[in-house]
C-alpha cells in the first residue's frame, strides 16, 4: 500500500478510498495508528531538543562565557553570541489575591486588568443586552476576574530589579537568569 490514498466520490459526494472493504479499513487504522506514533516520537524528541537548547541557552553558554568575563563572543562565520540578564515573573493561582493587594497597596493597581463576565440562559438576549449596556439589570452568573498580563509582570519586575528592588517572595515567582541569543 503506498503512503498516499487515492479517494474517489460515489453518489452522494462523499469521499471513499478505492478499496471499500473491511480490509481496506483495516489497512487505513494500522496507518493511522502508525501515523500517531510518530507524531509522538517527534513530539517527544522536539521537548528534548528544546530542553537541550534551554540548558545550552541559560546556562551552559552563560556560565562559560562569564568565566571568561565575556558578555559577547563573535564567531567564524559572522555570527555572534551575546548573554543578557532577564527576568521572568508569574502569580501563582493560589496567591493571587495577595499578589493584587500588594500591587494596588504600593501604588500599581494599574497593572490589574478586570474582566467582568456574565453568563445568560438561551432565549435571555434582551436582558444581556440590557446588562451588558448598564450592568445594572444582570439576570445570569456574573465574575469579576482581575489578572495582570504576563509580559506586563514580566516588564515590571525586570524594571524593580533594574532599579535594586524586587517583588515579594512567597506572593510572586520571580526567575532572574541569563540568557545566550545567537544572532
Amino acid at each position: 500500500m503506498s503512503d498516499l490514498i487515492d479517494f474517489t466520490e460515489d453518489a452522494g459526494g462523499a469521499a471513499l478510498p478505492e478499496d471499500a472493504s473491511l480490509g481496506g479499513i483495516a489497512a487505513l487504522a494500522i496507518e493511522l495508528r502508525e501515523t500517531q506514533e510518530r507524531i509522538t516520537n517527534l513530539e517527544t524528541a522536539l521537548a528534548k531538543e528544546q530542553d537541550r537548547a534551554k540548558r545550552l541557552s541559560e546556562h551552559l553558554i552563560p556560565d562559560q562565557m562569564s568565566a571568561l568575563g565575556l558578555s559577547e563572543f563573535k564567531l567564524n562565520d559572522g555570527s555572534a553570541v551575546t548573554v543578557k540578564s532577564f527576568v521572568a515573573a508569574s502569580i501563582p493561582k493560589d496567591r493571587a489575591n495577595e499578589a493584587h493587594a500588594w500591587l494596588e497597596s504600593e501604588g500599581h493597581a494599574d497593572l490589574i486588568k478586570a474582566e467582568v463576565k456574565a453568563t445568560f440562559s438561551a432565549g435571555e438576549g434582551a436582558i444581556a443586552q440590557t446588562a451588558a449596556e448598564t450592568l445594572r439589570a444582570v439576570a445570569g452568573k456574573v465574575e469579576l476576574k482581575k489578572a495582570v498580563h504576563p509580559q506586563t509582570l514580566a516588564a515590571f519586575a525586570r524594571e524593580l530589579y533594574e532599579e535594586g528592588r524586587q517583588l515579594p517572595d512567597g506572593i510572586f515567582s520571580v526567575y532572574i537568569g541569563r540568557k545566550a541569543t545567537l544572532k
